[in-house]
């Protein structure tokens, strides 16, 4: 079957790296991707969620390679005494056209709600910037067999009819049991759940969406697993965390999506 959607690779560099090594990692990126990173962004979306401070000077030195820059997470309102937050508007002012929203990490850390999250993802769809929106069950809700209710319940607190196309937002699937503990779920396990998440796309909101919405795998995703994975038609690409902060290591991942895509 052949792969009806471009495959998007995402890195997610949370709260690492420096801003000083960002020149020598958009050299080594390109040094280590074959056969060039010219011709691998032709064919993938390629997409770097860098730290805040690093944003503007991320988006001067990636954004003529065609690699996208997004944010780690936003502040849905305008402006106000919100010390440490980000707004949507600061990063329209800056050229930052993505953000990551409902990070497992954000979730569990940070207690952010399934309201505040459809807060923020409304807001980002206003503001003409994408959401990579993260979603998935821990290991006791899987263990029980509850996976497919917590993700039901956390697309339906976001997702509404008549503000999706399909195009506007991406998934990404992260069993939170996978994040950070070196597990990572099986092509089969990604496979069941992502075919869940589209098949709900076309129930609730309609086929068209569910045919062109991007959904990524974000469990610990690997360069050693990266071909298993991406061989799942389902399976869009991935919201790679600790691998992507080696230049070469990312290169590899994406040199394996770039074989396998059409």
């Amino acid at each position: 079957m052949t792969r009806p959607r471009k495959i998007c690779m995402a890195a997610n560099w949370k709260m690492n790296q420096s801003i000083h090594k960002l020149e020598s990692y958009a050299k080594d990126l390109e040094n280590f991707s074959k056969p060039s990173l010219s011709k691998i962004t032709e064919k993938l979306h390629v997409v770097l969620g860098v730290p805040a401070p690093f944003l503007e000077k991320a988006e001067s030195i990636f954004r003529p390679k065609k690699i996208s820059i997004s944010a780690q997470n936003v502040h849905w309102e305008e402006s106000g005494a919100f010390t440490g937050e980000t707004s949507l508007n600061m990063l329209n002012e800056i050229g930052i056209q993505m953000t990551i929203l409902g990070h497992s990490e954000r979730r569990t850390l940070f207690h952010e709600t399934n309201n505040e999250i459809r807060l923020k993802f409304e807001k980002a769809l206003s503001k003409n910037i994408t959401p990579i929106l993260c979603v998935g069950e821990k290991i006791e809700e899987r263990q029980t067999g509850k996976t497919f209710a917590v993700l039901e319940e956390q697309l339906s607190s976001c997702l509404s009819q008549e503000k999706l196309d399909g195009k506007n937002f991406l998934i990404a699937y992260e069993p939170v049991w996978a994040i950070g503990t070196g597990l990572t779920a099986t092509r089969d396990e990604a496979h069941e759940a992502h075919k869940f998440i589209r098949e709900y796309l076309e129930k609730k909101i309609s086929k068209t969406v569910a045919e062109e919405t991007r959904i990524l795998y974000g469990g610990s995703m690997k360069q050693d697993v990266t071909r298993e994975l991406l061989r799942s038609t389902e399976i869009d690409g991935g919201l790679i965390g600790g691998a992507s902060l080696e230049p070469e290591t990312f290169a590899s991942m994406l040199n394996i999506a770039y074989e396998l895509s059409p």
